[in-house]
């Protein structure tokens, strides 16, 4: 079972007053209880989320990877959903590095770079021409690149 609650405070009345974020509550793959802020104020954005967080638990209790779908939605999360999710196992850390935007790993690769003891000339110029091409394509995550590669 999966549902949607907000924290509340009192209000002047003596009633009590929804305040910040909808919180998904949950039972995760080992049946273990779990609350996780959805970061949306807005109730259909929140059920949209706990729909989609939902699907996310489904296909792990199956022992299958995400479809396209989810892992596109995966990309848009911000990093502390993103954490959360690893944490409680639920998505692995190597599919959350396919959905950190290219251009974080184009700034990860340029300081490895850096520290490898290369000019810094260099690691820019090598920075620069990736960059170039990462404007020319549109390229945002890694997933917007198989389109490249799946036409037939």
């Amino acid at each position: 079972m999966m549902y949607l609650t907000r924290n509340t405070k009192p209000n002047a009345r003596g009633g009590r007053k929804p305040t910040g974020f909808y919180i998904t509550v949950f039972r995760d793959h080992t049946g273990q209880r779990r609350r996780m802020s959805t970061q949306i104020t807005n109730k259909p954005a929140a059920d949209s989320f706990k729909n989609k967080l939902k699907r996310v638990v489904e296909f792990k209790i199956a022992g299958d990877h995400p479809g396209p779908e989810i892992l596109q939605w995966i990309e848009t999360l911000p990093p502390q959903i993103k954490d959360r999710l690893i944490e409680y196992n639920l998505i692995d850390r190597k599919r959350v590095a396919n959905t950190m935007p290219l251009i974080k790993h184009l700034e990860d690769y340029h300081k490895t770079k850096l520290a490898s003891g290369v000019t810094g000339r260099h690691a820019d110029l090598e920075k620069d021409r990736v960059k170039r091409v990462l404007n020319a394509t549109k390229f945002k995550y890694w997933s917007d690149s198989r389109q490249l590669f799946n036409k037939s």
